[in-house]
């Protein structure tokens, strides 16, 4: 395993190789582990977010939208930011049936710039 780590540059887990198949195919699951991992970028700025936001959205057309969510996820503080796209965070109250759930990439990208690590 820690071979396989080592050659990927990842954090596969046993976990992953057991269970790839439940939400892609064995190709999708090798380009993943195989891809190199997005660096972070200390001036992006929030129209740049926007745009990887909108890439990342499945229904975008763009290729490799799960790409898109591991630079957006890299790029803000918020754990696993991109995730907003399927479900709203937990101080945020939807006024439409979670089914209708779309936020725009501006609400998506202003959402997680808002987000603060809690100090105790």
């Amino acid at each position: 395993m820690t071979e396989l780590q080592s050659l990927a540059g990842s954090t596969v887990t046993l976990d992953d190789i057991q269970n790839y198949w439940r939400g892609m195919s064995l190709d999708e699951f090798v380009e993943r582990i195989s891809r190199q991992r997005p660096q972070r970028v200390l001036d992006v700025t929030r129209e740049e977010l926007i745009e990887i936001a909108r890439r990342m959205r499945p229904e975008g057309g763009y290729p490799d939208p799960q790409g898109y969510a591991e630079v957006f996820d890299m790029q803000v503080s918020m754990p696993s930011a991109s995730m907003m796209m399927y479900h709203p965070p937990e101080h945020v109250t939807i006024s439409v049936p979670i089914s209708e759930y779309d936020p725009t990439p501006e609400v998506l990208v202003d959402w997680a710039l808002a987000y603060r690590v809690m100090q105790q």
